[in-house]
């Protein structure tokens, strides 16, 4: 949320792309550790990869469609004229 300029920044479509791409970045990381986890990620009798493969995929597929939504760049935080007063000058100086 602070990459995107901090919470008074961002929009309620913002949020709610943010949240489910921190569901998907869970999900995807508990796959991840069970796939590290396993002697192999092919189904040697089939020979083929497993289907938690393909499902892991689709997942970071969506989690880079999420970040590309909320954008790829880093905003700066927005200030007010008296809160960057006070941060640079401290309260004093408003008076």
């Amino acid at each position: 949320m602070d990459d995107l300029g901090g919470p008074d920044q961002v929009s309620a479509q913002q949020l709610t792309v943010l949240e489910l791409a921190t569901r998907t970045k869970v999900l995807l990381d508990g796959i991840d550790a069970w796939l590290f986890e396993q002697p192999s990620l092919v189904n040697k009798r089939e020979r083929r990869l497993f289907a938690i493969v393909k499902e892991r995929q689709q997942l970071a597929d969506s989690l880079a469609r999420y970040m590309s939504m909320l954008g790829l760049e880093r905003r700066g935080k927005v200030y007010d004229l008296s809160d960057y007063v006070v941060e640079n000058y401290g309260e004093e100086a408003q008076d």
